[in-house]
């Protein structure tokens, strides 16, 4: 397999990855545009709900078939993904939206303050892992569980608060801003490229690695 290294020669990035990566905003990025993920009234995003499952699928399957994505995978220090998770504190502004009516409160409030809550936690652990500081594994167990979870719930609350969805009341904001250009990028990309971290993340405590040196029981 190919791969982008660095000038110690250690191998950093498949480029297969980089490939897979870049087609797969380029495809993300092209349909938010274009308006592809906006739902018909009363129908749930489905577009958007596939294109967050179809990335952990393709994981899933690299991971079965392939021993050389297993090794790379099993070789991030797993301190630099949690630290990434830091970037989801932009999450916030869902709740900004929410205070200027724009996203419901049912969508918004789980998801932005869960968001704030793991980039929160994730930036944490990782700053004391790389200071040298011992922490549980089921510490860091537990934040990922959550981080993953947070997920879960503001997929499925934004799915229901859709344009005539289940949640949408017919008096306010719906999820709708989250299904067209630009905000559709987060749950067209974002969320399944974090995902895939959290899968990688749960590897890592179970096999060991870099960044796990200073986990205890």
């Amino acid at each position: 397999m190919n791969t982008i290294t660095m000038n110690n020669a250690q191998p950093v990035i498949p480029s297969p990855v980089i490939w897979v990566l870049g087609a797969w905003f380029t495809l993300a990025l092209g349909l938010v545009i274009t308006g592809a993920f906006k739902p018909e009234h009363g129908m749930p995003p489905l577009g958007l709900v596939s294109m967050i499952l179809g990335p952990v699928l393709l994981y899933a399957l690299a991971w079965w078939r392939s021993e050389g994505f297993r090794q790379w995978v099993l070789s991030i220090d797993m301190r630099l993904l949690m630290a990434t998770h830091s970037m989801r504190m932009i999450g916030m502004g869902f709740v900004f939206m929410w205070f200027y009516g724009q996203l419901p409160a049912v969508f918004a409030l789980p998801a932005g303050l869960g968001d704030a809550m793991a980039a929160v936690g994730g930036l944490y652990l990782a700053v004391l892992l790389y200071s040298g500081f011992s922490v549980s594994r089921a510490s860091v167990s537990r934040w990922n569980t959550f981080g993953l979870m947070d997920f879960v719930i503001a997929v499925g609350a934004g799915a229901l608060a859709a344009p005539g969805s289940l949640l949408d009341f017919g008096t306010g904001a719906t999820s709708l801003p989250m299904t067209v250009f630009p905000m559709a990028i987060i749950p067209a990309f974002f969320v399944p490229l974090f995902t895939l971290t959290h899968l990688a993340i749960y590897a890592q405590l179970k096999a060991g690695g870099p960044g796990t040196e200073n986990l205890t029981k």
